[in-house]
């Protein structure tokens, strides 16, 4: 429903399955290039961004303070993967009173980011989507609306 509110695109899982990786416990991919790792921590911090955005929905403020913390990691990590520049982001720390208006900005801050690392990374040889950006915000918009 979520998904549909966002008007996000939906890919049938057994597409899903052909084009990503399953892991099993190992590493996500192979290749040890730079751009390569890079690409795949870019389809990572996204997945994950909009997991995030259905957790802060839950209620379940634990899990959305370890996984805004991770996806903040990625974009660092993607940063030294390119060479690139990555805005500083502060630990963020949520306390059981945290309100859900509150971690849903926290996570557009983080989320966002990745726009101003677009032309750096282009010049890199990968893609920061601003589409998928879009579509992020979208679902975040589409979590809070269910909320209230």
């Amino acid at each position: 429903m979520l998904v549909d509110d966002a008007n996000l695109p939906v890919i049938d899982g057994a597409e899903w399955a052909k084009i990503m990786p399953q892991t099993g416990g190992g590493a996500a991919i192979e290749s040890t290039d730079s751009i390569d790792l890079a690409n795949n921590n870019i389809e990572f911090f996204w997945a994950i961004a909009l997991i995030v955005a259905k957790y802060i929905f839950r209620g379940e403020h634990e899990t959305v303070e370890y996984m805004i913390n991770m996806i903040a990691r990625t974009l660092k990590y993607i940063g030294d993967q390119l060479e690139i520049d990555v805005p500083e982001i502060e630990p963020i720390k949520f306390d059981g009173e945290t309100s859900q208006e509150f971690q849903f900005k926290s996570l557009r801050i983080v989320a966002t980011l990745p726009k101003s690392m677009e032309s750096s990374a282009a010049s890199k040889g990968t893609v920061i989507p601003s589409a998928v950006i879009n579509q992020i915000e979208a679902f975040i918009e589409a979590c809070k609306g269910m909320a209230k």
